[in-house]
């Protein structure tokens, strides 16, 4: 089954500014096999986040939810942080 992701237009235009982050590098960490899915680390519980490796090589987060299957909807994403990193790659 595929999946589609979305992105509010405003929210990723601040992510990209702030982050330098583009659309597709967010969506490899979908595609990483490795990646480790946790709960919302601010207590949401309709958010996950996904800590994951990029084509270009970078860990991020990324905050997301699950929208009518099979449909993410992003909701922010930036560079992990060591913690994420280290507990990523020790993974």
């Amino acid at each position: 089954m595929d999946i589609g992701y979305v992105w509010s237009e405003s929210k990723y235009e601040a992510v990209q500014k702030k982050h330098g982050l583009t659309f597709g590098e967010v969506v490899d960490v979908f595609e990483d096999s490795r990646t480790l899915y946790e709960a919302d680390p601010q207590g949401n519980p309709e958010r996950m986040m996904a800590v994951g490796a990029t084509r270009q090589g970078r860990v991020l987060q990324v905050i997301f939810t699950y929208e009518d299957a099979p449909l993410v909807r992003i909701v922010t994403a930036f560079v992990a942080s060591k913690e994420w990193t280290d507990e990523f790659r020790e993974g």
